[in-house]
């Protein structure tokens, strides 16, 4: 099994939009392999199974990354938030600026 986890964490590594995200797909990758091991074919490859299971986590979680990504983009855009930072800027000026701007 441990072989599996390794190779695993490798195909996950290499497409992972983050970091902290590989242990965390390859968990939930054997979670859901073991909650639906039922629908696995004997005989046929594990390994393929279980990637085409990961595939599907990591095509979730790069959507999700993405529009949080637009959304930041978005909010600095119109000076909510810092452009290099992510981080709030004084939340209730820059909205209030951004209304001007709209009136």
């Amino acid at each position: 099994m441990e072989a599996y986890v390794r190779r695993l964490r490798g195909y996950i590594a290499l497409r992972a939009p983050a970091e902290h995200l590989i242990d965390e797909i390859a968990h939930e990758t054997f979670v859901v392999a073991f909650q639906k091991i039922g629908d696995f074919t004997a005989g046929s490859s594990f390994w393929a199974w279980t990637r085409t299971i990961a595939w599907q986590l990591l095509r979730r979680e790069i959507q999700k990354f993405a529009t949080e990504q637009a959304k930041r983009e978005r909010l600095a855009a119109v000076g909510i938030v810092s452009a290099e930072t992510g981080n709030p800027k004084r939340p209730e000026a820059a909205i209030v600026d951004h209304l001007d701007e709209c009136v």
